[in-house]
Protein backbone atom coordinates (compact mmCIF):
# COMPACT_ATOMS: atom_id res chain seq x y z
CA UNK A 1 0.00 0.00 0.00
CA UNK A 2 1.30 3.40 -1.01
CA UNK A 3 -0.35 6.76 -0.54
CA UNK A 4 -1.52 8.76 -3.55
CA UNK A 5 -0.89 12.46 -4.05
CA UNK A 6 -3.54 13.96 -6.33
CA UNK A 7 -4.75 17.49 -7.18
CA UNK A 8 -7.37 19.01 -4.85
CA UNK A 9 -10.04 18.96 -7.58
CA UNK A 10 -9.45 15.25 -8.28
CA UNK A 11 -12.16 12.62 -7.65
CA UNK A 12 -11.30 8.94 -7.24
CA UNK A 13 -14.04 6.48 -8.24
CA UNK A 14 -13.91 2.90 -6.97
CA UNK A 15 -16.34 0.30 -8.36
CA UNK A 16 -16.95 -2.94 -6.48
CA UNK A 17 -16.10 -5.85 -8.80
CA UNK A 18 -18.04 -8.48 -6.83
CA UNK A 19 -20.47 -8.99 -3.96
CA UNK A 20 -19.50 -8.42 -0.35
CA UNK A 21 -16.57 -6.06 -0.65
CA UNK A 22 -15.74 -4.21 2.55
CA UNK A 23 -14.50 -0.61 2.23
CA UNK A 24 -12.46 0.57 5.24
CA UNK A 25 -12.17 4.31 5.92
CA UNK A 26 -9.14 5.41 7.98
CA UNK A 27 -8.96 1.89 9.40
CA UNK A 28 -12.04 2.53 11.55
CA UNK A 29 -15.32 2.79 9.67
CA UNK A 30 -16.32 -0.03 7.33
CA UNK A 31 -18.99 -0.22 4.66
CA UNK A 32 -20.24 -3.31 2.84
CA UNK A 33 -20.46 -2.89 -0.93
CA UNK A 34 -22.33 -5.01 -3.47
CA UNK A 35 -21.30 -5.70 -7.08
CA UNK A 36 -21.34 -2.49 -9.11
CA UNK A 37 -21.54 -0.16 -6.09
CA UNK A 38 -19.47 3.00 -6.50
CA UNK A 39 -17.41 4.83 -3.90
CA UNK A 40 -16.25 8.38 -4.63
CA UNK A 41 -13.29 9.91 -2.79
CA UNK A 42 -12.97 13.71 -2.90
CA UNK A 43 -11.40 16.49 -0.87
CA UNK A 44 -13.00 17.17 2.51
CA UNK A 45 -15.14 20.30 2.86
CA UNK A 46 -13.49 21.10 6.19
CA UNK A 47 -9.72 21.14 6.70
CA UNK A 48 -7.82 19.66 9.62
CA UNK A 49 -5.06 21.29 11.65
CA UNK A 50 -2.09 19.02 12.26
CA UNK A 51 0.83 19.31 14.66
CA UNK A 52 4.31 18.28 13.59
CA UNK A 53 7.88 18.33 14.82
CA UNK A 54 10.00 21.23 13.57
CA UNK A 55 12.74 18.92 12.27
CA UNK A 56 10.29 17.22 9.91
CA UNK A 57 9.26 19.24 6.89
CA UNK A 58 6.87 18.60 4.01
CA UNK A 59 9.50 17.07 1.73
CA UNK A 60 11.02 14.74 4.34
CA UNK A 61 7.52 13.43 5.11
CA UNK A 62 6.83 12.85 1.40
CA UNK A 63 10.18 11.07 1.03
CA UNK A 64 9.34 8.74 3.94
CA UNK A 65 5.69 8.11 3.00
CA UNK A 66 6.30 7.53 -0.72
CA UNK A 67 9.52 5.54 -0.15
CA UNK A 68 11.53 7.89 -2.36
CA UNK A 69 15.24 7.11 -2.52
CA UNK A 70 14.85 3.40 -1.72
Amino acid sequence: QRPLVVPTDFTIELISPKDRVIAMVDGQDSYEMEAGDKLYITIAKVGAKLLHKRERNYFSVLRDKLSWGE
